[in-house]
């Protein structure tokens, strides 16, 4: 099977690095791989520096769509491509067009990462859309939205949720020169794996923490992340210091390994307001860690509430400050969490077995020769 992967994104969120596992996968596997990407951009720099084929694109505004779909169709026909395989909405023209100038009658498979947030059935959409021979979503509750939204048949919208590596073996050596600023002696500690913006409610862990504190001074969060919104940034700084938890709240910027160190923390907290699935919640269950999120969006579908982690009502800090008080209580409840958490992250959410399902769906959804 002849597969090319297509991501013109220039950052490096969670559809990108899903794009770039994807692509490193195939290249690895016994299929043939090539990526396509924005030159310059974050993923052409890391694929090209992993030694996996990639093909770049010099620019991707709309003067150049054009161009760009007739150079891709030209690669499918040369690669004599079976299935091209995009993520990103924003490419979805360009793989379109490529598709219908191509001589190469590949398949069009489009993994929606993201919120579907209004109908695609308007003329417009609908000339693009139909050309998709695969709509796969990474939640239930996007798959369902897609029936309603997406003007496709009910047997090309596929539910395939996103995998984590398991974790490698961890050494408590990890955890050094983490916890220096530490004033308790014997702290309890809450970890945030998230980019630094509103949505991802990083506000949301400091209200908590100043209902909690009197009470509950062991508590200490660790906010991992680089800030997407400086303004927002700056305002939890100032909030921080003004309520006097400079002690207790600790930023500590980007980790290339978070789940190296998820291990190091008691509860593993994803406050989002709005998250399509949440790959850090699996990443910590299947290194062994209580869970806490909210109760909106795909993160339902990750978390059972009560029996492999914890939700909050979204926007609750009450809420979500009585979620970790009860977990800093109750030592056997945790413990019961991050056991079946990790159980059900192992069998559900495996990067392994991900890949293999995913090959799987190509191969029997197209009907293509194994």
């Amino acid at each position: 099977m002849k597969i090319i992967q297509l991501c013109t994104g220039e950052g490096l969120g969670g559809l990108e690095q899903i794009f770039e596992k994807y692509t490193i996968w195939f290249h690895y596997s016994r299929h043939d791989s090539l990526g396509i990407v924005h030159q310059n951009s974050a993923l052409h720099k890391r694929l090209q520096s992993d030694g996996i084929p990639v093909v770049a694109l010099p620019s991707i505004s709309t003067k150049a769509l054009w161009s760009n779909a007739k150079s891709l169709a030209q690669l499918a026909e040369e690669q004599e491509t079976d299935v091209l395989h995009f993520h990103h909405k924003m490419d979805l023209k360009l793989a379109v067009l490529a598709k219908i100038l191509s001589k190469q009658k590949f398949k069009l498979v489009y993994t929606r990462h993201m919120h579907i947030a209004s109908s695609k059935k308007d003329p417009w959409h609908r000339f693009f859309y139909k050309r998709i021979d695969l709509f796969i979503t990474i939640t239930e509750q996007m798959r369902q939205t897609a029936l309603r939204y997406i003007p496709l048949p009910a047997n090309a919208i596929k539910c395939l949720y996103s995998g984590v590596k398991a974790p490698a073996h961890f050494q408590v050596s990890n955890c050094q020169n983490l916890f220096a600023e530490e004033k308790y002696k014997a702290p309890f500690r809450v970890a945030i794996f998230a980019r630094i913006e509103r949505n991802k409610g990083q506000h949301l862990v400091l209200e908590a923490a100043k209902a909690l504190h009197d009470n509950y001074p062991a508590l200490h969060y660790y906010i991992f992340g680089l800030p997407s919104d400086e303004a927002y940034h700056q305002s939890l700084l100032q909030q921080v210091a003004q309520e006097g938890l400079s002690d207790y709240i600790h930023f500590k910027g980007f980790h290339t390994q978070p789940t190296a160190i998820m291990p190091c923390f008691d509860v593993v907290l994803l406050p989002s307001l709005n998250e399509s699935f949440g790959l850090v919640l699996p990443e910590a269950m299947r290194a062994g860690v209580a869970v806490i999120g909210s109760n909106f969006g795909g993160i339902p579908e990750i978390i059972d509430d009560m029996e492999t982690g914890m939700l909050f009502e979204n926007g609750n800090t009450k809420d979500l400050a009585s979620k970790l008080k009860l977990l800093y209580q109750n030592k056997e409840l945790r413990e019961k969490l991050a056991k079946q958490g990790k159980q059900k992250a192992d069998r559900i959410f495996s990067e392994e077995q991900h890949y293999l399902d995913l090959e799987q769906l190509y191969l029997s959804y197209f009907n293509l020769p194994d």
